[in-house]
C-alpha cells in the first residue's frame, strides 16, 4: 500500500473513532457525582481503539511496553516545572494587563483527585492509544493489505 494511501486510511480510521467517541459519549449520561461526563468519551475512545488494534493484529504491529523511571524522571520533572513557569509568567502578565484569571471549567466542577485521576491518568491513557497506538502504529507498520 502506498504511503500516502496509508497515511490517508490511518487518519480516515482515528478521526472516525473521535468523532464517533465524542458524539456517542456526549449522549450517554452517567448519574455519579465522582465520573466526569467526559469519562464515557475517553471510554468509547479507548474501547474503540483496542478493537481496531485487535482487529488489524495481522497487518499492524503494536507493542505495548512500559518506560522504565529513570528515564522518565527528568522529562517529567522538566514538564511540571516548565508549566509551573508558564502559568507563573501567564498569571503576572494578565494581573499586569488588568485580565481576569479564570480556571479551565473541568477545574471548576472536579476535585482535584477526579482532575488527576480522569484528565491526567484516564484521559491520556485513551487518546494515548487512539493516537500513537492506532494510527502511528498504523502508518508506520501497515506494509499491505
Amino acid at each position: 500500500m502506498k504511503n500516502s494511501l496509508r497515511i490517508s486510511v490511518g487518519l480516515l480510521i482515528t478521526v472516525s473513532i473521535f468523532f464517533i467517541s465524542t458524539f456517542l459519549g456526549s449522549q450517554i449520561k452517567l448519574n455519579f457525582d465522582f465520573i466526569p461526563s467526559t469519562f464515557s468519551t475517553h471510554t468509547l475512545m479507548l474501547l474503540l481503539s483496542i478493537i481496531f488494534i485487535v482487529g488489524f493484529k495481522n497487518i499492524v504491529e503494536y507493542k505495548f511496553s512500559l518506560p522504565k523511571f529513570k528515564k522518565i524522571f527528568k522529562p517529567i520533572l522538566f514538564g511540571i516545572l516548565t508549566t509551573l513557569i508558564v502559568n507563573i509568567l501567564l498569571a503576572i502578565t494578565t494581573i499586569a494587563l488588568e485580565g481576569k484569571i479564570e480556571a479551565h471549567p473541568a477545574l471548576t466542577q472536579m476535585s482535584p483527585i477526579q482532575t488527576f485521576i480522569f484528565a491526567f491518568i484516564y484521559a491520556s491513557i485513551s487518546e494515548e492509544f487512539l493516537f500513537r497506538g492506532l494510527l502511528s502504529s498504523f502508518i508506520i507498520n501497515w506494509s499491505s493489505l
